[in-house]
């Protein structure tokens, strides 16, 4: 079961742009998914990019405001690797991010939203993440944006074409 505290709205609630909001709603909800025994998780520009529409670099921008804020804690990034193939001698690639919530880890304050924990090696996480927000954004009052309408609205398509078929 993952859960949203009512400190964790708050805090949610408190950023001042909507990109920042479904960013922070991301980690917690990446965090829920995947966090280790040290409650940390991996989280790739890439992956938030494909979650939220929002672009990579401005993934970037608004993880540096949440880290400066104190809302989650960078362990490590862009750390690199060398990967070797056949044709070339060496090619460097990333490791993912990793990160773990810092004011928005969840405290012993009562849960506020809770929605179900899904295994993500059979469902679509994509949808499964936009009915999440939009449940969010339904009990926490909010508007959405016109992007995160989009989104919620392709998402909906998305089911009706599952159960018909």
């Amino acid at each position: 079961m993952i859960k949203i505290t009512m400190q964790q709205m708050k805090l949610i609630k408190e950023l001042p742009s909507k990109c920042e909001k479904i960013i922070a709603f991301a980690m917690i909800y990446l965090s829920s998914l995947f966090a280790d025994e040290n409650e940390e998780f991996n989280a790739k520009e890439f992956t938030l990019n494909r979650l939220t529409g929002i672009s990579e670099r401005q993934i970037e921008r608004l993880i540096n405001d949440l880290i400066k804020r104190n809302y989650i804690k960078c362990i490590y990034r862009n750390r690199l690797k060398q990967v070797q193939y056949a044709k070339r001698k060496y090619n460097v690639s990333k490791f993912p991010n990793r990160y773990a919530l810092d004011q928005l880890m969840p405290g012993g304050d009562h849960a506020f939203y809770q929605f179900q924990k899904m295994d993500t090696n059979v469902q679509n996480l994509l949808s499964h993440f936009w009915t999440c927000y939009q449940r969010y954004l339904n009990v926490a009052g909010l508007k959405p944006s016109r992007r995160e309408k989009e989104n919620i609205r392709k998402f909906s398509e998305d089911i009706v074409i599952g159960f018909a078929v």
